[in-house]
């Protein structure tokens, strides 16, 4: 022991000269990728320097992490010391604290606090610490992701897909994680720190940490997580607006008094009575996967459900008619003060691709859906209620936009949301034609139902205000328009048969209108405001390349109206034309003149998409689209399309294929072909690039994140510079 209390004061002496803050440049730091986040948390005093001296390429011992983690959370708690090797030192209080708080584990009676930490054992610290949630699948995009250690998959996967690991495409879960390593995670994870009481007014774009006493957020909207340490006490929340969760990192319950989080928020998780009370069993062994669309009704999703042998509609829908499940989840209380509606469950199970056991009762697929719903609907009500709706009103408004004009622009869903507001704050009747149409279609497959027992309370051309619940299941851009609307004075829209939705504040402009939609003869995107006039776009000045003078016209698959395929909420049409315009800027930086069938939400036939390679004739000519496939949800992979007998085309369609498979790893489904309109009659190469299918869950998620879109663009580049060389060998 005499040995060990002499080690532990040698440590202690040198961690007085590591303990000493320092806001100076350090001389080992100049040029470093992680000055400035030293600099930053070398000023908040959470790490330290050793004289001059950072050392951010040495690595981070247990003990040093564990300090650095309770200087930041101000931990309370103390655990025993179970630990053999634990002796009283400088880090001995920190160490237990975090055993406490269940952050930090022993190994079979050691702690072994002067361990170098890996890269997987300090992501692992700092993903509790800052209750990340498990995400098991984040780790999709390290090219080691099968080395990850399974103890740390699922952490490892929270941090990357927040964007919080600053190691690339490769983790390396077993080497020793420096201390600029440490920095640059705190720096990515933490947008901003408040170690000093005072009102602040900036909005934070990320996760805020808050370790002083007397903070006060006014009128803030803060986009992450909001963090407070055991000395952030007197902390005030009430002007703030909080997109993700507050969490405190002592583990308390203790909430601040003021927030508008608490107390008023219901608890998302289910009561633990759901088990006992209902029956959650199912007959069958196999599952099979359902796909919520966005728009659709619970009588057609009960239809949906007894056709792939899950339930049945029957006794799926008596099951939201007559079970208050408000007692299980209490964020469905709005949802259960209302009377006189059909279904209190309608509008609550969000868009997406669910695994259900066939044979399941519908207690069973209703908890399913519920448990998805629970912590998404709780952030909604939060910032529904900053409106002074309840969250039932909110989802009711955005199931209205989705019925009106869904598949249109975020603007027209934005517009229609004022729209909507405007009418109800005038008392003017909605009078939407999609409330009228919700109980015919109820009808259709709810025999009991009466229409005119309810028409009163959903056809708003007869009632006034809001129908008496929701007529649909939003998808998520409809809640975020219903939450965010659009100041206008706008009383009245219309839309024509290409879905250009006309605006007007009076009723003789909104006739006026009428004739517009009348004689409508293309899709002209979101109108707005039609006195406005827009700004031209300005000219492209081109880029002098290794590819100048080659032109390529890049066609985006749907638009406008045209969703293409789709699951939940995702459209096919947004992914598209986010990749499209990816691969734009790529491509022009190399000096290729871009031209593009559409670079907005419009919609275009097949033959405009036609007319316009005739008219434009480009050297190359691409088609983006997604893949679907609802028969079988596991079917995944890449193709690339030519048409039959155009033998450019055939070779060209071989290079894309393969630099996509190259850049994604994705499966490879081949070259195919295909007699495509828009290949038909294409004079030069033309190709159509399947990327994916959205119908596979995996490869949804994929095709929906920036940093796989991201790859395909850089895939579709490195196809059609190969072609290119090809052409100038």
């Amino acid at each position: 022991m005499k040995g060990k209390r002499t080690l532990s004061l040698v440590l202690a002496l040198t961690f007085l000269v590591l303990s000493l803050p320092r806001t100076g440049a350090f001389s080992d730091m100049a040029g470093h990728i992680a000055e400035r986040a030293v600099e930053r948390f070398c000023a908040y005093g959470y790490v330290v320097g050793n004289d001059d001296t950072f050392r951010p390429d040495d690595p981070i011992t247990r003990a040093e992490l564990a300090v650095i983690l309770d200087r930041m959370a101000s931990f309370t708690n103390l655990s025993s010391n179970v630990y053999s090797d634990l002796d009283e030192g400088w880090y001995t209080e920190a160490v237990l604290k975090l055993s406490a708080a269940g952050i930090m584990q022993g190994y079979d009676g050691f702690i072994r606090p002067f361990d170098n930490m890996t890269r997987a054992e300090a992501v692992v610290l700092l993903a509790r610490t800052f209750h990340l949630e498990p995400e098991p699948d984040g780790v999709r995009f390290l090219d080691d992701a099968a080395d990850i250690p399974d103890w740390a998959v699922e952490y490892v996967g929270a941090m990357a897909s927040g964007g919080f690991l600053p190691f690339g495409r490769t983790f390396l879960a077993g080497q020793d994680i420096t201390r600029a390593e440490l920095v640059l995670i705190l720096d990515s994870l933490l947008a901003d720190v408040y170690d000093e009481p005072g009102v602040y007014t900036d909005n934070i774009h990320g996760n805020l940490l808050i370790t002083a006493q007397d903070v006060i957020l006014a009128d803030v909207t803060v986009a992450g997580n909001v963090y407070l340490s055991g000395q952030a006490q007197n902390v005030s929340l009430d002007g703030a607006t909080i997109l993700g969760e507050v969490f405190s990192l002592t583990n308390t319950d203790a909430q601040p008094e003021d927030s508008v989080i608490a107390p008023d928020v219901p608890d998302p998780s289910p009561s633990s009575d759901i088990e006992t009370e209902l029956d959650l069993s199912h007959t069958g062994t196999e599952t099979v996967s359902v796909i919520v669309r966005a728009g659709q009704t619970l009588t057609q999703i009960a239809a949906l459900l007894e056709e792939k042998s899950v339930c049945a509609a029957e006794e799926f829908l008596a099951a939201c008619e007559f079970i208050d499940f408000s007692r299980y989840y209490s964020f469905l209380s709005d949802a259960y003060a209302s009377e006189n509606r059909v279904f209190a469950l309608e509008g609550y199970l969000l868009p997406d691709t669910y695994t259900l056991y066939l044979g399941s009762s519908p207690e069973l697929v209703l908890k399913t859906f519920l448990d998805a719903s629970a912590d998404i609907y709780l952030a909604y009500a939060e910032r529904a209620a900053l409106l002074g709706y309840t969250l039932d009103e909110a989802v009711t408004i955005a199931s209205i936009i989705e019925k009106e004009v869904g598949g249109c622009t975020s603007q027209d869903r934005a517009t229609v949301a004022s729209v909507i507001y405007n009418r109800l704050e005038s008392g003017t009747k909605l009078q939407m034609n999609a409330t009228e149409n919700y109980l015919e279609a109820c009808a259709s497959s709810w025999e009991s139902l009466s229409l005119s027992e309810y028409a009163s309370y959903y056809d708003t051309y007869v009632c006034d205000g809001l129908p008496a619940g929701a007529i649909c299941s939003p998808r998520a851009e409809c809640l975020e328009a219903a939450l965010t609307p659009y100041e206008t004075d706008y009383l009245f829209f219309r839309s024509d048969r290409y879905g250009n939705i006309y605006y007007a504040v009076t009723y003789d402009e909104h006739v006026q209108n009428g004739e517009l939609a009348k004689n409508a003869t293309e899709y002209l995107g979101y109108l707005g405001n039609l006195d406005d006039t827009l700004e031209a776009e300005e000219p492209v000045i081109p880029v002098d390349g290794p590819y100048s003078g080659y032109t390529i016209l890049l066609d985006p698959g749907h638009g406008g109206m045209e969703t293409g395929s789709y699951t939940g909420d995702c459209s096919e049409k947004d992914i598209n034309l986010a990749i499209a315009l990816l691969l734009r800027d790529i491509l022009r930086a190399e000096g290729v003149t871009v031209l593009m069938t559409r670079d907005n939400d419009a919609y275009l036939s097949a033959e405009d998409r036609v007319a316009l390679t005739a008219e434009t004739s480009p050297d190359l000519f691409l088609s983006i689209h997604c893949n679907a496939y609802e028969d079988d949800s596991t079917v995944g992979g890449i193709e690339t399309y030519y048409y039959p007998g155009k033998e450019d085309s055939a070779a060209w369609a071989e290079l894309i294929q393969d630099a996509l498979i190259a850049s994604s790893g994705a499966s490879d489904r081949g070259v195919k072909q295909r007699e495509l309109l828009v290949l038909h009659y294409a004079e030069m190469p033309a190709v159509m690039a399947e990327l994916g299918f959205l119908t596979n869950s995996f490869e949804c998620d994929l095709l929906r994140s920036d940093d796989y879109q991201a790859l395909l663009a850089q895939g579709l580049a490195e196809g059609i510079f190969a072609y290119l060389d090809g052409l100038s060998a």
